[in-house]
């Protein structure tokens, strides 16, 4: 349990480096431990990264994880035959999905024993992630308790999304990585993380043609030894940003590479903050708003759309620091706008949310009444089974008149290395209670 209240003064600027990237480290992983051996920097120490590292353990006898350098390095691969998720491990990260095809590669047998566990935010297409790896030539036993996969003969595949699933996309990559001939995905998520994918598989000796969303895979030069320094965060940019103006204070997030937030920056110019970006930090200018009036619409879901990660903070600042109605819509995930229910005293009257279907499709929308200066009761917060919808409620503290309880942690220690140590390290948190 933590308690946390926003500070008797805010800063009028801050200036934060981002950690490595949850989504780029799981994403990259799954075709790095494709190698014989791997050397992974930038590594977020969050608990993601942690549970794909104990499934690295499954199937390389050295993996040395240096928290300090934050570095990963594994060698001396495995063979098995047979390996086990247990259901301790997959209850911590649903990223799991993405290591299957590396796991497969060095067993005979793979058990699952309950489906790998992530954001309760809607129905996820697991069925479309087995059924790739059933395109590739893995064989699939369902039992009462668990599922066997095996992989005897790989092969080649053609794979056509009928939506630009992320987890998908990344399974169908790695998939294609360790199979002879030429493997087509159309459809494809077009997340900078999957295209970070795309080097690693690169680096791996595949040959890459075209750009997501439609490529061509085939194996080329096989590589046995893998480096890849993990990009920054985006995420953590937004929501570093996000608490930052909350607090009426402007923020620069830095980093060593470039951060791809083209449709947040542009939000962020539509509500009047004065936004810009170079290679290495974005700056936004809370003393030099233009204008508190805006009207906007926002379509969520994958990108190239504004980025469903990307909603919860968008409603925080339209609901309290604007004027107009503006509307999100969510095709992805139906509840990602769910971390109002738990948000202490459910305080903000002026967003409604509701769902409807299209195209056999659950879609969320909210409807947002913008208020100037909206100041939230505090309390003690509901558990929201979300990470970004968990960090929109530790922002709320910032505008909070009574301090703000967080029951559990555990979603927030899934994406963020330490969101509240940080935030009150740039005075726009205290916390009370920890």
């Amino acid at each position: 349990m933590i308690t946390i209240a926003s500070p008797t003064e805010f800063p009028k600027h801050v200036s934060y480096h981002l950690p490595g990237s949850k989504h780029a480290f799981a994403h990259g992983i799954a075709c790095a431990a494709i190698a014989d051996e791997g050397r992974i920097s930038n590594v977020p120490n969050i608990i993601d990264s942690h549970t794909l590292i104990d499934a690295l353990r499954l199937i390389f006898n050295k993996v040395d994880h240096d928290l300090t350098t934050r570095r990963v390095a594994f060698s001396e691969p495995k063979h098995l035959d047979k390996i086990v998720l247990t259901q301790e491990l997959v209850a911590k990260s649903r990223n799991l999905y993405c290591l299957l095809p590396a796991l497969l590669n060095k067993t005979d047998l793979l058990i699952i024993e309950a489906t790998p566990q992530g954001c309760q935010i809607g129905k996820r297409p697991t069925d479309w992630y087995i059924d790739t790896l059933v395109r590739f030539g893995v064989k699939v036993d369902y039992h009462e308790t668990h599922i066997e996969l095996r992989w005897e003969d790989k092969k080649s595949a053609d794979i056509a999304f009928s939506y630009p699933t992320m987890t998908g996309t990344v399974i169908a990559i790695a998939a294609a990585s360790l199979c002879l001939g030429k493997s087509t995905i159309s459809n494809a998520s077009v997340e900078p993380s999957c295209c970070e994918q795309l080097k690693v598989a690169s680096k791996l000796g595949c040959l890459i043609e075209g750009e997501l969303p439609e490529i061509v895979i085939s194996q080329h030069s096989p590589n046995s030894v893998i480096d890849y320094e993990v990009p920054a965060d985006r995420i953590a940019a937004v929501t570093v940003i996000t608490a930052g103006l909350l607090a009426k204070t402007s923020v620069s997030v830095t980093s060593s590479d470039f951060v791809e937030v083209p449709e947040f920056i542009k939000f962020l110019n539509d509500l009047g903050f004065p936004s810009s970006q170079d290679k290495t930090c974005i700056k936004v200018d809370y003393s030099n708003r233009k204008s508190t009036a805006c009207n906007l619409v926002l379509d969520c879901g994958s990108e190239p759309k504004f980025s469903s990660d990307w909603g919860p903070f968008a409603i925080l600042l339209l609901a309290t620091d604007s004027r107009g109605f503006s509307k999100l819509t969510d095709d992805v995930f139906p509840y990602r706008f769910q971390f109002l229910e738990h948000l202490p005293g459910q305080p903000l009257a002026n967003v409604n949310v509701d769902i409807s279907h299209k195209d056999g499709r659950e879609i969320t929308q909210a409807n947002i009444f913008g208020r100037l200066m909206e100041k939230l009761p505090g309390g003690v917060s509901g558990l929201c089974p979300d990470i970004r919808g968990t960090a929109a409620i530790v922002l709320s503290a910032i505008i909070s008149e009574k301090s703000v309880t967080i029951t559990n942690d555990f979603q927030l220690c899934r994406g963020y290395e330490n969101l509240i140590g940080d935030l009150e390290s740039l005075n726009l948190l205290t916390v009370l209670e920890n």
